[in-house]
């Protein structure tokens, strides 16, 4: 091994009895000037020497650092016939190191949950949008106006359009409504339920509702859940005005 005295973490070459030939300024700078290993093992890890004496290995020691305070060593020794080297690195610069690198991942497990919570705000966010556009309410005439609904009626495009559309409705001063079916794919238990509660309150605001579009599929549902303030008509009538007032 050479440069042995430049070497970062301390390094020993030594015989099989562990008599220091040759050691680097970090050993020296960490243990003292040794003659021998054997007088810097704590008394605790003295059984584990012949082990680190027979062959090349990685063990663990209780090692007396400058002023004799033991400190618990990650020692390596690599046999080349009679003759070895031997590093130390300290537990605790290990244990450091790993902390360091639990830090890191968590770091970047914080960074990815945020990354995917922003998404997820965002996909919420565009879906709540995109539900608010399946239910506009576009006027047809000064006293008409129309709901063409899109995609499924679910209690989803139920709760983000219900205000808006009687608010909506309220505000044109309008007296007859007609909801178009024809774009609506699934309507679920709960979606029909909120549905009749935005036509309760259509109704209170004298409004006279007219179901248009109603697919074959859709009908025996619909029967079954049917409002009674509800009137299905086959097409959309304006009488009295042309598509062009307002």
């Amino acid at each position: 091994m050479g440069h042995l005295k430049s070497m970062p973490l301390p390094t020993f070459r030594v015989d099989r009895k562990l008599n220091v030939l040759e050691c680097s300024d970090s050993a020296q700078c960490r243990f003292g000037n040794q003659q021998n290993l054997e007088s810097i093992v704590d008394e605790g890890s003295q059984r584990k020497l012949a082990k680190l004496q027979e062959q090349s290995t990685t063990i663990e020691l209780a090692l007396l650092t400058v002023g004799l305070k033991p400190e618990a060593f990650s020692v390596s020794v690599q046999w080349d016939e009679h003759e070895g080297y031997l590093q130390c690195v300290g537990l605790d610069r290990r244990l450091a190191r790993l902390e360091k690198m639990v830090h890191q991942q968590q770091m970047r497990l914080a960074e990815a949950d945020f990354q995917l919570l922003e998404k997820k705000e965002e996909a919420e966010a565009a879906l709540i949008k995109m539900k608010k556009r399946s239910a506009p309410l576009i006027a047809l005439s000064s006293t008409t106006a129309l709901i063409p609904m899109f995609g499924d009626l679910d209690t989803a495009l139920m709760e983000h359009t219900k205000d808006v559309l009687s608010q909506c409705f309220y505000d044109g001063n309008y007296e007859y409504l007609y909801i178009d079916f024809t774009a609506v794919d699934l309507i679920t238990l709960s979606g029909i339920e909120q549905f009749n509660q935005l036509v309760d309150i259509l109704l209170l605001l004298d409004a006279n509702i007219r179901i248009v579009g109603v697919k074959p599929a859709h009908a025996p549902f619909l029967k079954k859940h049917r409002h009674s303030g509800l009137v299905y008509a086959s097409s959309i009538q304006i009488e009295s005005e042309s598509l062009s007032e307002k």
